[in-house]
Parts: structure tokens; C-alpha cells; sequence
């Protein structure tokens, strides 16, 4: 698990890799936001969400290096109340590559 700021730095190339992607995505909105705190909690997924309805994004991409439980319980109650997806990965997840799923 990836757990020092240093490794977000080295992480840049595979994060740049997993830009290129979201570029591939239909023409849809999104909105990215790369957090460069060890935890997301509620309060940053709730700043996101007002992003997303602000820029009126269909989808949203939130990377950090790990999440609270009520950050994920709040992912999950945004997407019931507004059908506007947060898709909550890691830094982890984008350097192992599993990521293909959650993309789709």
C-alpha cells in the first residue's frame, strides 16, 4: 500500500497514463480531482459533489490513497439522490493497473 507523499510524485507517469484514458471516454462530462492527502473522508467528497453539480458533470473520477467509510457511504448516497456517478480509485489501484473496470 502506498502511504508517503513521495510516492505520488513517482506515481505521475502511471497517473499521465490514466489521464490518456479518461480522454478516451465518450464525450460525455467529467470531472477529475487527484487528492494528495493519505485518507479522503466526507468533507472532500462533498466539496467534489458540489463540483460536479456546479460543472453539471455526468461522472466524476476522485483519486486518493485511501478512503473512509463514511467517504464511500457518501459516494454511494450522492449517486441515489443526484444518478451522477463518483468513481472513488486509488493511487494503488492506477499503479497496479486495476482500473479497466471502474473506467467502463
Amino acid at each position: 500500500m502506498i502511504t508517503s507523499q513521495r510516492c505520488w510524485i513517482e506515481s505521475l507517469s502511471s497517473l499521465r497514463d490514466f489521464l490518456s484514458c479518461l480522454d478516451d471516454l465518450p464525450s460525455h462530462k467529467w470531472l477529475g480531482y487527484f487528492q494528495q492527502k493519505n485518507k479522503a473522508g466526507c468533507p472532500d467528497i462533498d466539496a467534489f459533489e458540489t463540483m460536479m453539480m456546479r460543472e453539471d458533470c455526468e461522472k466524476g473520477f476522485f483519486v486518493s490513497f485511501d478512503y473512509s467509510s463514511d467517504a464511500l457511504q457518501e459516494i454511494e448516497s450522492f449517486f441515489k439522490r443526484s444518478h451522477k456517478v463518483i468513481v472513488a480509485l486509488t493511487v494503488q489501484e492506477i499503479l497496479d493497473e486495476h482500473i479497466a473496470k471502474k473506467l467502463a
